[in-house]
């Protein structure tokens, strides 16, 4: 869990007037995951064949960058370049930001009538997921990533067979009562949007002492000191 600290309560209620923004910008913090990743993950049987890549991709996009006639340029060129695969930041978060988040917690129906998490892999999928409805023709556009809660329920499938999977896919959870969800494209920046703008609402309300743990801990202690005074029998 992360810290609710002055950064979030500053960007926290303002976060759905910051998510496209931010999504513009996303492929850079890609850029250092996979960096990251890679130094720190020693195990990595690929690891040396992923460093030559990675090394040979910022090698090209140098070169490339510097054919430029100005900096003014080379920035132009790399804001526009990154910004523009933004798209794709924004296609898989919108698949996943307005679901709910799910783990063995979770036992009661939710607000659908549809069956609770109840242990198993692909129920906490199809509750937390939710797919991109479009034509067949603009599967291209999408590069399958429309189709979240299959691809999660069955990562190792292709992408060009999850279409042809779907109406089975969707026939089961009809059957388990499970809530597989499609919208289109806009329909699901709807979702994002109203849910990052509901939780900003609530943010402004919300008390650090609902989640940490620190200070849950000493009003425990707190409470139970004033307790054994209350209850201790008099002198």
């Amino acid at each position: 869990v992360m810290p609710y600290d002055a950064a979030a309560r500053f960007l926290v209620p303002i976060q759905h007037y910051l998510y496209y923004p931010i999504m513009c910008l996303a492929r850079f913090n890609l850029y250092l995951q996979t960096i990251i990743y890679i130094i720190k993950d020693e195990s990595n049987p690929m690891r040396f064949k992923e460093l030559i890549f990675l090394a040979g991709f910022w090698v090209w996009n140098v070169l490339l960058v510097r054919q430029l006639s100005s900096r003014w340029m080379m920035l132009a060129w790399v804001l526009i370049a990154n910004c523009c695969s933004g798209i794709l930041e924004i296609q898989i978060t919108l698949s996943h930001f307005s679901k709910p988040v799910v783990d063995e917690r979770d036992t009661e129906p939710n607000e659908t009538g549809s069956a609770a998490y109840g242990g198993d892999f692909y129920t906490r999928n199809i509750r937390s997921s939710l797919d991109v409805k479009c034509h067949k023709l603009l599967d291209w556009v999408h590069g399958g990533l429309q189709f979240q809660a299959l691809h999660h329920c069955f990562p190792r499938l292709h992408r060009r067979h999850l279409r042809d999977a779907k109406p089975e896919i969707v026939a089961l959870c009809k059957k388990h009562n499970l809530g597989y969800e499609e919208v289109t494209f806009w329909e699901a920046n709807v979702q994002v949007i109203e849910t990052l703008r509901k939780a900003a609402k609530e943010s402004r309300t919300w008390s650090p002492m609902i989640k940490d743990p620190s200070i849950a801990k000493a009003s425990v202690h707190e409470a139970d000191h004033a307790l054994s005074h209350v209850s201790s029998p008099r002198q």
